[in-house]
């Protein structure tokens, strides 16, 4: 998995197009980011920067925990 696949719901939301090979393309088609076959990461537009940085305070935040209630059973009542 290329690096920018992690961010990509995020860049596409702000008009940017991530390929599978990691390079990242603005809707003008110039390359805006890329990640070589090492690895590394390269970016010339601050904005992709900027997104990917938010989309990562999004993930890393932790979900709330779904709470379960139990039904208390009222005993008081006789028939």
């Amino acid at each position: 998995m290329k690096y920018f696949h992690k961010y990509k719901k995020a860049l596409e939301e702000h008009g940017y197009t991530v390929k599978d090979n990691g390079h990242v393309f603005d809707k003008r088609g110039n390359r805006s980011a890329s990640e070589d076959r090492f690895g590394n990461v390269y970016c010339d537009d601050a904005n992709v920067t900027n997104i990917c940085r938010k989309a990562e305070e999004e993930l890393s935040k932790p979900k709330p925990k779904k709470r379960t209630y139990k039904k208390k059973v009222d005993q008081s009542v006789t028939i």
